[in-house]
């Protein structure tokens, strides 16, 4: 062979074996957001690891590929994740997302209802209480104008909903003093309990959780005003998930709670089960009508 032809060919050779893949390089994992911030005493490393457990065990074998769960505390935590990979083309697959969070992204995301969760005693949705302190003047919803109120950040996406669910439309957000924003119900209970508030929105999930493991805390609560009916969580789909994994994931979802896995999730945060829907279902669950969508 003459020289320059076998210089070509070693180089050729060369940059053949560089560019080719490791033999045991790997797809990188697809990514499942879960933002469910009101659990009470729960450790979020083992709600995680119950979840991921479940998903690796039942999900990503019918899927042919890796799942990684990443978890949310905060909604700015979530929307910047959500946001940035949405740009760069990367979305996560699917999410566990608190139900009104779903409700108030849905267009903007691009999401798709896949199940919602049922809690142990039947029912599909919940409730939230208004809370003072035992010792507080506030009797009534018309007490609470010119007060401060606490409650989850989630709530603060959607003013119109949060008005009707939370007040039943006999006060305005306007009509407070302040509301002030925490990571979830418990936090709110504890700034109510603390006296940085004046009252405190609480889901009824969360209040029959901490009225038996905090007896002390709600001896000095008192309830002055319960909500309409509001949805729990969704199961979401975002816009570049193909509807063959979207039936696989739906149908693993809605029998978790007959494999170990997903039994040991769903009693860890207090949950039965989750059933098939669409978006009319969740928002009967929530008592509310859809609204006009935003444009994204």
């Amino acid at each position: 062979m003459h020289p320059k032809t076998r210089c070509l060919t070693l180089i050729a050779l060369v940059l053949l074996f560089v560019s080719a893949p490791a033999a045991d390089a790997q797809a990188p994992a697809h990514t499942v957001v879960y933002y469910f911030p009101d659990s009470v005493g729960e450790n979020t490393g083992e709600i995680v690891d119950r979840y991921q457990r479940w998903i690796d065990e039942e999900l990503a074998p019918a899927l042919g590929y890796e799942l990684k769960v990443r978890y949310f505390s905060r909604m700015k935590d979530l929307e910047d994740y959500v946001e940035l990979n949405r740009g760069l083309g990367t979305p996560p697959l699917f999410g566990a997302l608190h139900a009104e969070v779903a409700m108030e992204k849905r267009t903007r995301w691009g999401l798709a209802l896949g199940a919602y969760p049922v809690t142990r005693d039947g029912a599909r949705n919940n409730t939230i209480s208004v809370v003072v302190r035992r010792d507080s003047t506030l009797a009534s919803l018309a007490d609470m104008r010119g007060k401060t109120l606490i409650g989850a950040e989630y709530w603060g996406a959607d003013a119109a909903r949060f008005e009707r669910l939370a007040f039943a439309s006999q006060v305005r957000l306007s009509e407070l003093a302040e509301l002030k924003l925490c990571p979830s119900s418990s936090s709110a209970v504890m700034g109510v309990y603390f006296r940085s508030a004046d009252a405190g929105l609480v889901s009824s999930r969360v209040f029959d959780i901490m009225e038996s493991r905090t007896s002390a805390i709600w001896q000095n609560l008192k309830v002055i005003h319960q909500s309409s009916p509001m949805a729990i969580g969704a199961l979401v789909f975002f816009s570049g998930t193909g509807e063959g994994d979207r039936k696989i994931i739906v149908e693993r979802a809605v029998r978790g709670h007959k494999t170990p896995s997903g039994k040991s999730w769903l009693d860890y945060v207090h949950l039965d089960h989750l059933v098939a829907g669409d978006w009319t279902d969740l928002f009967a669950a929530a008592d509310l009508q859809p609204r006009a969508e935003k444009a994204p």
